[in-house]
């Protein structure tokens, strides 16, 4: 039987519950969260599962054993340096998976980094993209050309600070390349409040160069929300991939005069691919998310631009960005 935490039985995290109750594998599943609101949120979102799983739901650490196969910690990034620590040094860990944005503070992530290569635990991060049928065929696609890759991302008031860095790590996987330079210039220089309280968000412009040559900009236009169009090219090659609504790819074909062709895409919440995830991991050791070490060459610069924003926007001087 297998052993798996979820730690942070929040929106996410009951979410994550939920794909490991669908994996076939038998499980022993704690979800510990301090807040008795998010557990019975769990504990509610399993109700939805037919299932034959163990589910433990605490709010005491000292009900965790001692040895894990699998962690998702879901918390907000805020705690999520501590929480890592905490679990690391009192738990041995076979797996680890961490949702983004990892850390708000920039010397968290040489700190969480030294920690995981001494302790020698296998961790990813949750860049779900990767894990899409269409971009793998896009990629693909890509690796047979020659060429930089452009990827221009536009949205109307899609929470630019939380979640452009899954668009970072797009481009990353589409190119196997890391960030040279990021550009957060077009970044409106109003601070607002996120939806999470105490966080931030940003609108406007992200632009950057990748060690390849291949650029990107990723936008968050005030305003109503709207959908996020991505426009992906590499030699002869175009796509353009809506999400949110329609969730549409047209593809423009070199070989046939350059035509649209428009075919649609499933989309996988994080119920099922978490179920994916847990299988492709008890099966393979291995999974389709960036490691942790592949995640750090995003995030650092990605968080390092942010915070020179945000001091310049705030007045303040210092090394974390609240956003999560």
């Amino acid at each position: 039987m297998r052993v798996t935490f979820i730690i942070g039985a929040g929106q996410l995290g009951s979410r994550h519950l939920q794909g490991l109750l669908k994996h076939h594998v038998h499980q022993k599943i704690y979800v510990v969260d301090p807040s008795r609101k998010s557990l019975e949120t769990a504990r509610l979102r399993a109700e939805e599962v037919e299932h034959q799983h163990e589910v433990i739901l605490t709010s005491d650490w000292e009900d965790l054993p001692l040895s894990v196969d699998l962690v998702i910690v879901a918390t907000n990034a805020g705690v999520r340096k501590d929480i890592v620590k905490k679990l690391l040094q009192f738990h041995e860990v076979k797996f680890l998976i961490l949702e983004k944005v990892l850390f708000q503070d920039l010397a968290a992530y040489d700190e969480v980094q030294d920690l995981l290569r001494r302790k020698r635990v296998s961790v990813w991060v949750n860049h779900p993209r990767r894990m899409a049928c269409h971009y793998q065929e896009i990629k693909e696609r890509v690796s047979t050309v020659q060429a930089p890759v452009t990827l221009n991302v536009y949205g109307g008031n899609w929470g630019l600070a939380c979640n452009a860095i899954h668009f970072l790590d797009l481009i990353s996987y589409l190119t196997d390349s890391f960030i040279d330079t990021i550009d957060t210039g077009w970044v409106d220089d109003n601070l607002l409040d996120s939806k999470r309280v105490g966080h931030v968000e940003f609108t406007g412009t992200i632009k950057g160069v990748m060690k390849d040559g291949s650029q990107f900009t990723v936008t968050s236009s005030q305003g109503e929300q709207s959908l996020l169009t991505s426009f992906i090219s590499a030699g002869p090659y175009r796509w353009l991939v809506s999400e949110g609504g329609g969730n549409q790819i047209v593809y423009i074909d070199p070989e046939n005069d350059n035509r649209g062709v428009v075919t649609e895409y499933p989309v996988e919440f994080q119920s099922s691919l978490t179920t994916k995830l847990a299988e492709q991991l008890f099966e393979k050791g291995d999974c389709d998310l960036p490691t942790f070490e592949e995640a750090y060459h995003t995030h650092v610069p990605y968080i390092k631009a942010l915070v020179e924003k945000y001091n310049l926007l705030s007045g303040l001087q210092t090394n974390t960005c609240p956003i999560t």
